[in-house]
Protein backbone atom coordinates (compact mmCIF):
# COMPACT_ATOMS: atom_id res chain seq x y z
CA UNK A 1 0.00 0.00 0.00
CA UNK A 2 1.05 3.61 -0.28
CA UNK A 3 0.77 6.76 1.65
CA UNK A 4 -2.84 8.04 1.71
CA UNK A 5 -1.88 10.88 -0.57
CA UNK A 6 -5.61 11.13 -1.96
CA UNK A 7 -7.38 10.87 1.25
CA UNK A 8 -8.02 13.39 4.44
CA UNK A 9 -8.48 11.67 7.72
CA UNK A 10 -9.78 13.43 10.50
CA UNK A 11 -11.10 12.68 14.40
CA UNK A 12 -12.95 13.92 16.46
CA UNK A 13 -12.23 13.88 20.26
CA UNK A 14 -14.12 14.53 23.41
CA UNK A 15 -14.64 13.01 26.92
CA UNK A 16 -18.14 11.76 25.75
CA UNK A 17 -17.78 11.10 22.05
CA UNK A 18 -15.15 10.23 19.07
CA UNK A 19 -15.65 10.33 15.71
CA UNK A 20 -12.96 9.17 12.71
CA UNK A 21 -13.85 10.26 9.09
CA UNK A 22 -12.02 10.21 5.51
CA UNK A 23 -13.19 12.34 3.01
CA UNK A 24 -11.79 11.81 -0.86
CA UNK A 25 -9.87 14.82 -2.48
CA UNK A 26 -13.96 15.62 -3.42
CA UNK A 27 -14.76 15.90 0.03
CA UNK A 28 -16.95 12.77 -0.22
CA UNK A 29 -17.71 10.65 2.94
CA UNK A 30 -15.56 7.75 2.27
CA UNK A 31 -15.56 6.42 6.06
CA UNK A 32 -17.03 7.52 9.40
CA UNK A 33 -17.49 5.41 12.74
CA UNK A 34 -18.28 7.07 16.21
CA UNK A 35 -18.26 5.50 19.31
CA UNK A 36 -20.26 6.78 22.72
CA UNK A 37 -18.46 7.24 25.80
CA UNK A 38 -19.97 6.45 29.40
CA UNK A 39 -18.40 8.34 31.84
CA UNK A 40 -18.50 11.06 34.57
CA UNK A 41 -15.35 12.88 33.56
CA UNK A 42 -14.82 16.02 31.71
CA UNK A 43 -10.90 14.52 30.88
CA UNK A 44 -10.03 13.01 27.79
CA UNK A 45 -9.56 8.87 27.91
CA UNK A 46 -6.27 8.45 25.93
CA UNK A 47 -6.86 4.32 25.99
CA UNK A 48 -10.27 4.70 24.70
CA UNK A 49 -8.47 6.58 21.60
CA UNK A 50 -6.31 3.83 21.89
CA UNK A 51 -8.74 1.71 21.73
CA UNK A 52 -11.01 3.35 19.35
CA UNK A 53 -7.78 3.63 16.75
CA UNK A 54 -7.63 0.06 17.37
CA UNK A 55 -10.66 -0.61 15.97
CA UNK A 56 -10.70 1.72 12.88
CA UNK A 57 -7.23 2.20 11.31
CA UNK A 58 -6.43 -0.94 9.80
CA UNK A 59 -10.33 -1.20 8.57
CA UNK A 60 -9.82 2.62 7.25
CA UNK A 61 -6.22 1.21 5.68
CA UNK A 62 -7.78 -1.92 4.25
CA UNK A 63 -10.40 0.16 2.36
CA UNK A 64 -8.71 2.98 1.13
CA UNK A 65 -5.94 0.53 0.13
CA UNK A 66 -3.43 3.37 1.60
CA UNK A 67 -1.72 4.14 4.94
CA UNK A 68 -2.75 6.62 7.17
CA UNK A 69 0.07 8.68 7.86
CA UNK A 70 -1.45 11.81 8.97
CA UNK A 71 -4.30 13.03 10.48
CA UNK A 72 -6.78 16.19 11.67
CA UNK A 73 -7.38 16.30 15.19
CA UNK A 74 -10.83 18.17 16.12
CA UNK A 75 -10.42 18.53 19.96
CA UNK A 76 -13.43 19.16 22.10
CA UNK A 77 -11.86 19.53 25.68
CA UNK A 78 -11.21 21.93 28.66
CA UNK A 79 -7.69 21.16 28.11
CA UNK A 80 -7.35 24.48 26.03
CA UNK A 81 -6.35 27.68 27.67
CA UNK A 82 -6.87 30.59 26.08
CA UNK A 83 -4.79 33.81 26.85
CA UNK A 84 -6.20 37.19 25.08
CA UNK A 85 -3.77 40.65 25.39
CA UNK A 86 -3.77 43.77 23.20
CA UNK A 87 -0.69 44.97 21.97
CA UNK A 88 -0.05 48.85 20.90
CA UNK A 89 2.20 50.05 18.34
CA UNK A 90 3.03 53.92 19.61
CA UNK A 91 5.21 55.74 16.26
CA UNK A 92 3.23 56.51 13.40
CA UNK A 93 3.44 54.15 10.45
CA UNK A 94 1.76 52.67 7.49
CA UNK A 95 -0.41 49.83 8.90
CA UNK A 96 0.29 47.31 6.89
CA UNK A 97 1.08 43.01 6.94
CA UNK A 98 4.93 43.77 8.07
CA UNK A 99 3.94 46.03 10.39
CA UNK A 100 0.93 43.57 11.65
CA UNK A 101 3.33 40.89 11.83
CA UNK A 102 6.10 42.03 14.09
CA UNK A 103 3.33 42.61 16.74
CA UNK A 104 1.92 40.00 16.54
CA UNK A 105 6.21 38.45 17.37
CA UNK A 106 5.76 41.18 20.47
CA UNK A 107 2.91 39.80 21.66
CA UNK A 108 4.40 36.10 21.72
CA UNK A 109 7.41 37.53 23.67
CA UNK A 110 5.57 40.52 26.13
CA UNK A 111 3.68 36.78 27.44
CA UNK A 112 6.42 34.31 26.83
CA UNK A 113 6.23 32.94 30.33
CA UNK A 114 2.48 32.88 30.31
CA UNK A 115 2.53 30.53 27.21
CA UNK A 116 5.93 28.49 28.58
CA UNK A 117 5.47 24.42 28.02
CA UNK A 118 2.13 25.20 26.03
CA UNK A 119 1.82 24.67 22.20
CA UNK A 120 -0.37 27.10 20.27
CA UNK A 121 -2.89 26.27 18.34
CA UNK A 122 -4.78 29.14 17.16
CA UNK A 123 -3.59 32.56 17.03
CA UNK A 124 -6.82 35.34 16.49
CA UNK A 125 -7.13 38.63 15.52
CA UNK A 126 -10.07 39.69 16.99
CA UNK A 127 -9.91 43.75 16.52
CA UNK A 128 -7.53 46.28 15.29
CA UNK A 129 -7.33 49.96 16.73
CA UNK A 130 -6.12 52.22 14.56
CA UNK A 131 -5.80 55.85 16.21
CA UNK A 132 -9.31 56.37 17.45
CA UNK A 133 -11.20 53.66 15.11
CA UNK A 134 -11.85 49.75 15.00
CA UNK A 135 -12.11 47.00 12.48
CA UNK A 136 -12.73 43.52 12.49
CA UNK A 137 -10.59 43.47 9.39
CA UNK A 138 -6.84 44.43 8.42
CA UNK A 139 -7.20 48.01 6.71
CA UNK A 140 -4.39 47.26 4.53
CA UNK A 141 -2.01 50.60 4.04
CA UNK A 142 -3.33 53.05 6.44
CA UNK A 143 -1.22 55.40 7.91
CA UNK A 144 -1.68 56.06 11.89
CA UNK A 145 0.01 57.40 14.97
CA UNK A 146 -0.99 54.57 16.79
CA UNK A 147 -2.41 50.65 16.15
CA UNK A 148 -3.31 47.96 18.31
CA UNK A 149 -4.63 44.47 18.42
CA UNK A 150 -6.81 42.50 20.60
CA UNK A 151 -5.49 39.23 20.25
CA UNK A 152 -6.44 35.41 21.69
CA UNK A 153 -4.27 32.30 21.72
CA UNK A 154 -5.64 29.05 21.90
CA UNK A 155 -3.37 26.79 23.45
CA UNK A 156 -2.95 23.08 25.10
CA UNK A 157 0.30 22.36 27.20
CA UNK A 158 3.40 20.28 25.52
CA UNK A 159 2.39 17.37 28.34
CA UNK A 160 -1.26 16.97 26.35
CA UNK A 161 0.12 17.57 22.79
CA UNK A 162 2.75 14.79 23.56
CA UNK A 163 0.14 12.47 24.44
CA UNK A 164 -1.71 12.60 21.61
CA UNK A 165 1.48 12.30 19.25
CA UNK A 166 2.43 9.01 21.28
CA UNK A 167 -1.11 7.70 21.23
CA UNK A 168 -0.85 8.29 17.38
CA UNK A 169 2.76 7.27 16.74
CA UNK A 170 1.56 3.92 17.67
CA UNK A 171 -0.28 3.53 14.14
CA UNK A 172 2.54 5.28 12.53
CA UNK A 173 0.40 8.25 12.37
CA UNK A 174 1.69 11.78 12.45
CA UNK A 175 -0.94 15.00 14.29
CA UNK A 176 -1.07 16.89 11.31
CA UNK A 177 -2.86 19.89 12.59
CA UNK A 178 -5.09 20.19 16.19
CA UNK A 179 -8.03 22.74 15.90
CA UNK A 180 -10.07 23.69 18.47
CA UNK A 181 -13.87 22.33 18.46
CA UNK A 182 -15.65 25.50 19.85
CA UNK A 183 -13.51 27.64 17.42
CA UNK A 184 -14.39 25.55 14.28
CA UNK A 185 -18.66 25.60 15.75
CA UNK A 186 -18.81 29.12 15.21
CA UNK A 187 -18.24 28.51 11.21
CA UNK A 188 -20.94 26.20 11.26
CA UNK A 189 -24.45 27.23 9.34
CA UNK A 190 -27.36 25.13 8.26
CA UNK A 191 -25.42 25.52 5.02
CA UNK A 192 -22.32 23.70 6.72
CA UNK A 193 -23.56 21.05 9.44
CA UNK A 194 -19.88 18.77 8.86
CA UNK A 195 -17.48 19.55 11.24
CA UNK A 196 -14.56 17.98 9.11
CA UNK A 197 -15.09 19.99 6.45
CA UNK A 198 -15.36 22.89 8.01
CA UNK A 199 -11.83 22.00 9.96
CA UNK A 200 -10.75 21.65 6.64
CA UNK A 201 -11.61 25.06 5.45
CA UNK A 202 -10.12 27.22 8.72
CA UNK A 203 -7.06 25.06 8.06
CA UNK A 204 -6.82 26.08 4.96
CA UNK A 205 -6.94 29.76 5.60
CA UNK A 206 -11.11 30.50 5.53
CA UNK A 207 -10.54 32.80 8.56
CA UNK A 208 -8.30 35.88 7.12
CA UNK A 209 -8.07 37.03 11.09
CA UNK A 210 -6.09 33.82 11.95
CA UNK A 211 -2.44 33.49 11.51
CA UNK A 212 -1.65 30.68 10.24
CA UNK A 213 1.14 28.20 11.89
CA UNK A 214 3.30 26.36 9.18
CA UNK A 215 5.85 24.46 9.59
CA UNK A 216 9.61 25.22 9.60
CA UNK A 217 11.19 25.70 5.78
CA UNK A 218 7.42 25.90 4.27
CA UNK A 219 7.11 28.11 1.70
CA UNK A 220 4.12 30.26 2.53
CA UNK A 221 2.92 33.30 1.44
CA UNK A 222 0.91 34.26 4.16
CA UNK A 223 1.55 37.59 5.94
CA UNK A 224 1.98 35.68 8.98
CA UNK A 225 4.69 33.52 7.17
CA UNK A 226 7.57 35.34 9.17
CA UNK A 227 6.00 34.97 12.39
CA UNK A 228 5.11 31.68 12.60
CA UNK A 229 8.36 30.11 11.26
CA UNK A 230 9.13 31.83 14.79
CA UNK A 231 7.22 29.58 17.12
CA UNK A 232 8.18 26.27 14.93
Amino acid sequence: MQDSTNHSTYIYISPKKLIICVKSELDEKVYENNLKIENDTSEIDFQKVDLFLSQNVFKIEKQIQNFITKIYVLLDSKSFFTFDMSVKNNYESVLNSENVSRLLYDAKDYCRKTLNEKKIIHLIINKYKVDEDYYSYLPEKTSCRTFSLDVSFFCITNNFFQKLEETFKKYHISVNRVVNFNYIEKFLSDEQKDIFLATKKIINGHNPNEAMIVDKGTKNEGFFEKFFNFFN
